[in-house]
């Protein structure tokens, strides 16, 4: 789903929607004035044709009953880099900016950290089940994902929140619709012991190994 603009508030009303694979709520303000809403659409349009430009015959960003979502445009085979990603407001590690607190399309690079990447990887879904995994933080500062098993060309692309989320708070209740699904997405806290007999190391968030390996030396 696109960044919601703040716009100049009249009526709150009280919406439902379903984003990265989870449910939430949203407060949305009706106003008498669509323009900003137009204009932020039309950003968000002029990204997604950019990267889809920049990933032709590999990835493509692409809206299925309402939702964005990156899909494969290619067979990549078990182990590729499917993705290689960099902040939204740089493309390298020193440039990269950070923030001590999540939205809804942030991902978590390390305590108190989070970054908003680019496109495509910004519209990765939630999966508990998933075809592409983080492989640790690129020289930009963000995650490469690759290819956890053959991926087949038009198959949607999807990771697991819970490799790079210590805690969600936010969004909790899971619909990714995999046979394996956990129900709720709350986080390496809660469910490391679980992400770990996954994907051991390989596959998560180094800062959340470092906060094992830190806790069984205790």
């Amino acid at each position: 789903m696109a960044p919601m603009s703040c716009i100049q508030l009249k009526v709150p009303i009280m919406c439902y929607n379903i984003h990265r694979g989870r449910w939430f709520s949203y407060e949305v303000f009706q106003t008498d004035d669509a323009s900003d809403e137009e204009e932020e659409f039309g950003e968000v349009m002029k990204e997604v044709e950019e990267a889809n430009a920049r990933c032709h015959g590999s990835i493509q960003i692409m809206k299925e009953s309402g939702q964005w979502g990156v899909y494969a445009a290619r067979n990549f085979e078990q182990g590729e880099l499917v993705i290689s990603s960099k902040s939204k407001d740089g493309n390298s590690g020193e440039a990269t900016k950070s923030s001590a607190t999540s939205c809804a399309h942030s991902i978590q690079i390390d305590w108190n950290k989070h970054i908003l990447m680019d496109l495509p990887a910004r519209y990765l879904n939630h999966s508990c089940d998933p075809n592409v995994g983080v492989l640790g933080l690129n020289a930009n500062g963000s995650y490469n994902f690759v290819a956890l098993k053959d991926i087949a060309c038009k198959e949607e692309l999807r990771f697991d929140y819970e490799t790079t989320e210590f805690a969600v708070g936010a969004f909790s209740i899971c619909c990714c619709g995999s046979s394996n699904c956990r129900g709720k997405v709350r986080g390496y806290k809660y469910n490391g012991r679980d992400i770990r007999e996954k994907y051991s190391e390989e596959y998560i968030s180094s800062y959340l190994l470092r906060h094992n390996h830190a806790r069984q030396k205790t």
